[in-house]
């Protein structure tokens, strides 16, 4: 079995992690895999490609690139894949029109929507027609299958809810983290740090969090925050945390792929997005055993109880972000409990052993079906 993994790209994203991710445990599980992005490779993609991963460029041409299907065919026959595993929905599109050609299974795993998120009725018509010709979809949560049966026009019935996987092994408390954040950020080692890692655009609302922050920050003398992410939102973002009055506690890290070191400075962690499918990053602080205050957006709730796992807020409401982060921050015993009964959930429901055993399950009854139609 080879399996073809098609993607926009991998820069370093949350998406883009979850790809990864499963990469490494399918190839410790004996799977044969490469790795085709429609656009440049990203970091993550280089990555890959450094540990002997075949990593593919398909060039995609602006606009709709008519030529793409023929080059995804090519490049499954020339590699001998054995299906194709499309990971959102414009790669799913150019394999559905490359599947009859390519010869072999199409998965497609939907990770997330856009918001606002309007019906197109050119894609519900692909969607029934050519895109039928999938041969099996998930999507990682509740609210993400719902989306592609009302928005997309897909069948409900013929939708997995497969959740995303996180690598537990990839989590621990790396020793003088809070001394380091000291040393190179001037953050005090008993400040009281609120974090977030999400890319900075208008869909995570970070602008929300700031505004919360600044309320946290008149209450608690101590508060720092930190922002670790980069996106088209950095320069607004910094000039709000200005005009609050809170850039000298509001630190705005960049892009950064060492995650678990940040979130083993933080003593909070903050997500503030208008729309979600499965965040990795709420995952990571899972894994990473880090108390957790999150707008209740897509597929959250059916990530988090509320009160007993995270706190959970309305998403826009400025105010109970703020009192939810106060409440967390002022509070040991009970940020203990919520990271405690978090890390448990995650164990048990969305560590990558759970997720890529099921995906391996998936990969295998294709290849068995895919075999008998040849």
């Amino acid at each position: 079995m080879r399996v073809m993994f098609l993607v926009h790209g991998l820069p370093v994203g949350g998406t883009e992690r979850v790809v990864v991710d499963l990469c490494h445990w399918l190839r410790g599980h004996g799977v044969d895999l490469f790795v085709a992005c429609l656009d440049e490779l990203g970091a993550f993609g280089m990555a890959l490609a450094a540990e002997g991963v075949d990593c593919h460029q398909l060039n995609r041409r602006p606009g709709l690139d008519l030529g793409l299907p023929g080059r995804i065919a090519r490049l499954a026959r020339r590699e001998e894949a054995s299906l194709i595993h499309a990971h959102q929905y414009t790669p799913f599109f150019y394999a559905a029109l490359a599947r009859r050609r390519a010869g072999i299974p199409l998965l497609f795993t939907e990770h997330g929507r856009f918001y606002p998120d309007p019906p197109s009725w050119k894609r519900r018509l692909f969607n029934r027609t050519v895109g039928r010709r999938v041969d099996h979809v998930t999507a990682v949560s509740g609210q993400v299958r719902d989306a592609l049966v009302d928005v997309e026009g897909m069948a409900g019935n013929a939708i997995e809810v497969l959740y995303n996987g996180v690598d537990l092994s990839r989590f621990g408390a790396p020793p003088g983290a809070r001394a380091r954040l000291a040393v190179e950020w001037g953050v005090p080692p008993d400040a009281t740090v609120v974090g977030t890692v999400a890319r900075l655009n208008t869909i995570k609302n970070q602008a929300l969090l700031l505004a919360a922050f600044a309320r946290v920050a008149a209450a608690l003398p101590d508060a720092h925050l930190l922002v670790v992410g980069d996106g088209p939102e950095f320069g607004r973002l910094t000039q709000q945390a200005e005009k609050l009055g809170i850039a000298d506690r509001a630190h705005f890290v960049g892009e950064r792929a060492d995650v678990p070191f940040w979130l083993a400075c933080m003593d909070v962690f903050a997500l503030s997005s208008l729309s979600e499918g499965m965040p990795m990053t709420l995952l990571e602080a899972m894994a990473a055993r880090v108390p957790i205050v999150s707008t209740a957006v897509g597929g959250i709730g059916e990530m988090l109880e509320d009160g007993a796992e995270a706190l959970l807020v309305a998403s826009g409401d400025t105010d109970a972000l703020a009192n939810a982060l106060l409440a967390l921050c002022a509070d040991p015993a009970r940020r203990g409990a919520l990271t405690a009964a978090a890390h448990d959930r995650v164990a048990r429901a969305f560590s990558l052993d759970v997720i890529g055993g099921r995906y391996l399950e998936i990969y295998r009854g294709l290849c068995r079906s895919g075999s008998k139609k040849r």
